[in-house]
């Protein structure tokens, strides 16, 4: 048997091979969107749906979307596109209505077809351009949304189809690109998600032509990509590549006739200038820098500069130090953008904050700067400061006292902030003739903004030359103090704060007049706390820095009663103000204060803080009056009342408090006033042992008691001086001891030792 195991085997008949199955070529819509599927696949069905894809979206009204989207991604009827990109600019449509509108539910569903139909719409030239202007805008929304919620869902074949469309577009676009303003933000985004080298190639040929239409579109555009790696790499490295190369051709540009090219220039620069400062390339970055501000120089009104203007904000923050090697040049742009008289407030606070920056960091060459300005540019500066400064608010959270100056807007600040700085730098000649044409105008306004910034721009004059502006301070306070609203109110308590502390005594009397005024303000019901606190600090810095005296006596029956209210209230600031008041009329009319506190005082008072007042009648007034200059004959009067109030009252509370303080302070008077001393207090103090008779009532025993603590002190410190007195006081002393209140019997023993040595 022959084996088959190495054996050939035999052949088969040979055929030629079938021919390769062909499928029928067909449109699918898979090539041209392919994000949409004929029938819905499992992955589709197990795609989580956000809620703005489906917000109140029903089972059938999903399926009736869908079937829609597949009509219209199918179809070539243009009408039909164009009537989708209508429902979106239809702004009449409402909200319900448009998260269930087809173009809604395309752009969240199916972003690679939609976005892919409205790049080839946008390619036909013959629509209008506000349906361009439509589709740009649609394009935009669909792009960022699909950008930032789910990245990885871009089919890259559709950024291979998207790219070259879109490029197309801006090649031949016809408009300008402000009638399309998302347009370059379309590129952006997908020049992000995965890099355009083309476009890069067309801006920077764009760039270097003679057309300034071209250049507006390759400016609009490069202005739009990121700066920073970790925004994009591949713009990153665009940047570092060709910054070689766009700083002359940046530099070209600055010298173009069309401001909108140079504005936008600007805007370009920046985020070069800022990788410039970042890699340390200093001069590259000087010459671009030097030409940027040069532009902003020369600028006098452009709807284009608010741009360029927050660009030059963030360069002052994070350039500082190149900013202050040119400080004159900086400075001269912006204050002359600050003097420039327009409407324009957002460019001159702008301004202003870069000054406040470069002046944070540079105060000796900025006050220098203030110097050189010319008369016309601190006039025009002044103007416009007083303008900003009518940019506030009236709410009422801010007479709170702890909030009282929260809602004061940043354009107010700024405008203080300049003002001041150059008051503090200008002359008379300039501040005068500003204070007295310019402020009155303000004050006669219709608008309490006006009258308000009026009175806070003359405390910022008036401040630095007080001694000259007397007779106007009179005449604005006056006129401020009767103004019906609040805040006017408010500043002008602020100008005699500010203008009591910078007077000097001469010109106090001035102001004294103004005091009733005060105390009317803080009697009054229906002002604000706020307001009436600080009515009581301008009393109180009045007197503590020597008001006039006449003007205080005048005044001073009214306010006692109105500061010892003060102590009553809640607030514990009402309080110290109150206290440090009563203290500075302690010490420049310890006489009054007594008067109207010991004797004249209503019986209420005596509720309120009875250590507190007896505080500051002992230790204050008895300080103050037995000083040396003080201890005059005229004085005496005064002097007997200091020590013989105590006997005086009718308080037991008030005689404990001020016992200790009163006898404390006789050991100050001299030996040269004792026998003036004893003839005013002597007859008083034997009555006071007269009334105290055995079982009397209590308070006339305890006013014994200290009559002899006083007898003692009197024995003590002036000797010999009580023999006139001795037959009177001998039997007075004899029933004190008799009598059976144990407090006058012990004070009545301790006095005859005393006696007998005197």
């Amino acid at each position: 048997m022959a084996s088959t195991s190495g054996g050939r085997r035999p052949s088969r008949p040979t055929f030629p091979p079938p021919p390769a199955p062909v499928r029928p070529k067909r449109k699918h819509v898979v090539d041209t969107y392919p994000d949409i599927p004929l029938k819905p696949s499992l992955k589709a069905k197990r795609r989580r749906i956000s809620v703005q894809d489906n917000q109140q979206l029903t089972p059938h009204e999903i399926n009736e979307l869908q079937s829609a989207a597949k009509n219209l991604f199918l179809s070539d009827d243009l009408s039909q596109h164009l009537s989708l990109v209508g429902n979106f600019a239809n702004s009449s449509v409402p909200r319900e209505s448009q998260v269930k509108s087809l173009w809604n539910f395309c752009a969240l569903r199916f972003p690679n077809s939609f976005s892919l139909m409205l790049a080839h719409l946008l390619n036909l030239s013959n629509h209008p351009s506000a349906t361009r202007t439509h589709i740009v805008d649609l394009l935009h929304l669909t792009l960022t949304r699909f950008h930032g919620q789910d990245a990885p869902r871009f089919n890259q074949r559709v950024l291979a189809s998207l790219k070259p469309l879109l490029l197309h577009v801006i090649q031949n676009l016809d408009e300008s690109i402000p009638e399309l303003p998302n347009f370059s933000q379309v590129a952006a985004t997908i020049f992000v998600i995965e890099g355009w080298e083309e476009l890069l190639d067309y801006v920077f040929d764009a760039l270097q032509t003679e057309f300034e239409s071209t250049q507006e579109k390759a400016l609009r555009v490069l202005s739009r990509l990121p700066e920073t790696r970790k925004e994009c790499l591949g713009a990153y490295k665009f940047w570092w590549h060709n910054y070689e190369s766009l700083v002359p051709i940046f530099l070209k540009l600055f010298d173009s006739a069309d401001l909108n090219i140079r504005a936008l220039t600007v805007d370009a620069s920046v985020k070069l200038v800022r990788l410039l400062h970042q890699w340390k390339f200093d001069d590259e970055f000087d010459k671009l820098l030097q030409i940027m501000i040069r532009f902003l120089r020369d600028f006098h009104r452009d709807a284009q500069t608010h741009i360029v203007e927050q660009r030059m904000m963030d360069l002052a923050k994070g350039c500082t130090d190149h900013f202050l090697k040119r400080l004159n040049v900086v400075l001269g742009c912006f204050f002359q953008l600050v003097e420039t008289i327009d409407d324009n407030t957002f460019i001159k606070c702008q301004s202003i904050e870069i000054i406040k920056i470069l002046d944070d960091r540079n105060l000796s060459n900025f006050s220098k700067y203030h110097l050189d300005l010319s008369t016309e540019s601190k006039r025009s500066i002044l103007e416009n400061c007083v303008r900003l400064m009518c940019r506030i608010a009236d709410v009422p959270a801010c007479y709170d006292l702890g909030t009282k100056h929260a809602e004061i807007s940043g354009d107010y600040k700024l405008g203080m902030f300049l003002l001041v700085g150059l008051c503090l730098h200008s002359q008379q000649d300039i501040l005068l003739p500003f204070a007295r044409e310019m402020i009155p105008q303000y004050l006669n306004s219709e608008d309490w903004q006006k009258r308000h910034a009026g009175v806070t721009a003359f405390t910022a004059i008036g401040c630095v030359h007080e001694t000259i502006m007397i007779e106007e301070a009179e005449k604005v306070i006056n006129i401020s103090l009767a103004d019906p609203h609040r805040r006017v109110l408010f500043a002008a308590i602020d100008l005699i704060i500010c203008l009591v502390k910078d007077f000097g005594k001469d010109q106090l009397k001035h102001l004294s007049k103004f005091v009733p005024r005060l105390v009317i303000i803080i009697r009054s019901s229906s002002i604000y706390p706020s307001i009436q606190l600080r009515a009581t600090t301008a009393i109180h810095l009045l007197i503590a820095n020597g008001a006039d005296e006449e003007a205080v006596k005048s005044f001073l029956k009214d306010l006692m009663p109105v500061l010892l209210d003060l102590l009553e209230k809640e607030d514990r600031e009402f309080g110290k103000i109150a206290t440090e008041t009563l203290k500075s009329l302690a010490v420049s009319f310890p006489v009054y204060l007594l008067i109207n506190t010991s004797v004249k005082l209503s019986k209420p008072y005596m509720m309120v803080d009875v250590d507190f007042i007896s505080a500051v009648k002992t230790v204050a007034s008895l300080k103050a009056f037995t000083s040396q200059a003080l201890l005059e004959e005229k004085f005496m009067d005064d002097l007997s009342f200091i020590f013989l109030g105590p006997l005086l009252h009718q308080s037991l509370s008030l005689l404990k408090d001020v016992q200790p303080e009163a006898l404390s302070q006789l050991c100050k008077l001299p030996q040269r006033v004792a026998g003036q001393f004893l003839s005013k207090t002597m007859p008083d103090l034997l009555q006071t042992l007269e009334n105290a008779e055995p079982f009397t009532r209590k308070l006339l025993l305890k006013k014994s008691a200290l009559a002899c603590d006083l007898l003692t002190k009197f024995a003590d410190r002036f000797p010999r001086k009580l023999e006139p007195w001795a037959s009177s006081i001998c039997p007075l002393l004899t029933s004190l001891i008799a009598c059976t209140h144990p407090e006058a019997k012990i004070a009545a023993v301790r006095v005859l030792p005393s006696l007998l040595r005197s």
